[in-house]
């Protein structure tokens, strides 16, 4: 491994550079914490479809009686950080919002 200030040859289990004293970040960390931003973005817009499915379906009644519990609870099992199992899954693209069930599955792979 190289210092990527100056060139120098670094250990690899030493982060700091023996010529300039440059620190090399932990990129382990720094990765993890990108995917933790990817999927709380994801979950932000599965909620934000199934919210909206619902209002745009409030004209009728037999939608809501399905979508507003269906949205609260993944609302809930997000908080919680549980994971969504594949029948509400399959029930949310059935009653509630296509492509927020699709979401879904690439959630649950997770």
């Amino acid at each position: 491994m190289y210092c990527p200030k100056c060139g120098c040859k670094m250990d690899a289990e030493n982060r700091n550079c023996p010529n300039c004293d440059y620190v090399q970040e932990n990129k382990i960390q720094d990765i993890s914490i990108e995917k933790n931003q990817i999927w709380s973005s994801r979950q932000t817009t599965i909620k934000v479809l199934l919210i909206i499915s619902c209002i745009i379906c409030a004209f009728a009644i037999i939608p809501p009686i399905w979508q507003i519990p269906m949205t609260c609870s993944y609302c809930d099992k997000i908080k919680r950080g549980e994971k969504v199992g594949y029948g509400f899954i399959i029930c949310t693209i059935l009653f509630c919002n296509t492509l927020g069930g699709i979401l879904m599955f690439g959630d649950a792979d997770s």
